[in-house]
């Protein structure tokens, strides 16, 4: 069952639950309802009976003194046309012996057959039981004894079962009704944030914006995704700066070693062939790393790309960046210029030749063939 709901949608969840608790009660609702309109008729019913009953008792106590079952049975007959729905009167005496019998025309029970079975009480819901003692002064002579047909009851119950159905019909009809509404509300909503996420992942633009003003849960979970997708944008602009950048310095220290080896085919002096190699070993170094740092992309997207703090002489880094360069760019002309960074300083180096690079990178893309 549970399987079965997880497979409904939202739009349906939503309409079953509210037509389910709309009908749970009316149910609890209308129970209550015939069970307290049962209880008041018997109670209704068990006070008139006991009324007739005691108007019986009264009138038919000098009939038993007097002994005259004639009169008694006078007296029941009149039963017929003051209370119809009275199945079977019975007058006994004190030993509890029939002294007088009224059974209704139409009962398919013997009026004998009902006495013997009088105080078995069978069938309460369908026969209501009245015993009425017969009094003389203080004294007990007799009883009166009703057997009343509960049949209006059903009549009743039919009534009662068929407003019911009219007003749980109507209910349902209501309860579809708001829960179309409200569910429209929250499953529209969803709807939307569910395309928008779709079209984010087939597209891979995460720069889509969706508003929600709501101020419950689904507002709260647009919010988290606005959020989540800011965080995925932002990553994604690191990443693609950061695979730009590092595309873009790949190709200095190639240029680099291309160069060096270049110009260690045409020396002969050893020392200087040697500091070539040295160089073209450095910046394979260099190419090594940032092959390892576009590799770790992930570092980056996170903000936890670790800096390598070293102490290193700023002059040389500024000289060895300049005729790299140089190297780079032959058509312009690089000149280190700056005086006066004879000292040693704290930082990661690598970033800072980064910078330097990018910096001349651009200096170059921006001015004409043989500028300085």
């Amino acid at each position: 069952m549970i399987r079965r709901l997880q497979n409904i949608s939202i739009r349906g969840k939503l309409i079953l639950m509210q037509v389910f608790t709309a009908v749970l009660v009316l149910m609890i609702v209308f129970g209550a309802f015939v069970v307290t309109q049962i209880q008041q008729y018997k109670l209704r019913k068990q006070a008139s009976m006991e009324s007739i009953a005691q108007v019986i008792a009264t009138n038919s106590g000098s009939t038993l003194l007097f002994m005259d079952p004639e009169a008694a049975n006078a007296l029941l007959s009149e039963l017929r046309t003051d209370a119809p729905d009275i199945d079977f009167a019975f007058i006994v005496d004190e030993k509890k012996e029939l002294f007088a019998r009224y059974a209704r025309n139409n009962s398919a029970v013997s009026a004998d057959s009902a006495f013997s079975n009088f105080y078995k009480g069978n069938n309460p819901s369908k026969y209501l039981y009245v015993d009425k003692p017969i009094m003389s002064g203080e004294a007990r002579i007799g009883s009166v004894l009703l057997k009343v047909d509960l049949i209006e009851l059903e009549d009743i119950k039919a009534s009662i079962y068929k407003l019911a159905a009219i007003l749980l019909l109507v209910a349902l009809a209501l309860s579809l009704l708001v829960a179309s509404i409200v569910e429209s509300y929250i499953s529209k909503r969803l709807l939307r944030l569910v395309k928008v996420m779709r079209d984010a992942n087939r597209t891979d633009n995460y720069t889509m914006q969706i508003q929600d003003n709501g101020k419950d849960e689904i507002g709260s979970l647009f919010k988290v995704y606005r959020s989540l997708m800011e965080q995925v944008s932002e990553n994604q602009k690191r990443k693609d700066e950061f695979i730009g950048i590092a595309s873009h310095e790949l190709k200095t220290p190639l240029t680099t070693i291309k160069g060096y080896l270049q110009l260690f085919t045409s020396i002969e002096n050893d020392e200087s062939k040697k500091l070539l190699l040295t160089k073209a070993h450095n910046n394979a170094d260099k190419l090594a790393r940032l092959i390892s740092e576009l590799l770790d992309v992930s570092k980056i997207q996170s903000g936890q790309l670790v800096l390598n703090v070293v102490p290193f002489k700023l002059e040389e880094l500024l000289q060895e960046t300049s005729n790299a360069m140089q190297l780079v760019y032959p058509s312009h002309q690089i000149i280190n210029q700056v005086k006066g960074t004879d000292f040693e300083i704290r930082a990661d180096q690598q970033r800072i030749e980064q910078v330097l690079i990018n910096l001349l990178s651009n200096a170059v893309k921006y001015s004409a063939p043989g500028s300085r």
